[in-house]
């Protein structure tokens, strides 16, 4: 399963997600890719271009996929199956 925490920045979406991760063993964070430069953020995803993330979509890498803010995030699906 898939839970998608959401929400405008600032809001906080990284509070709930580390307390749910400190609670429960079983929940794992997955890494997102993003078309944006790796080292311009705080978090760990993996940064790609837009030509890149276009033609993993293509290719069905994506479980969860969507566009805000003029970027594009993806879930990739090996991340989300259990161990």
């Amino acid at each position: 399963m898939i839970v998608a925490v959401v929400g405008p920045s600032g809001a906080g979406k990284d509070t709930l997600i580390a307390g749910a991760l400190s609670a429960r063993a079983d929940i794992q964070f997955v890494r997102r890719v993003i078309t944006r430069p790796t080292e311009a953020g705080s978090e760990d995803f993996e940064g790609v271009t837009f030509e890149e993330f276009a033609a993993r979509k293509a290719d069905g890498e994506f479980a969860l996929d969507w566009e805000a803010h003029g970027l594009y995030y993806g879930i990739p699906k090996d991340q989300t199956t259990a161990p």
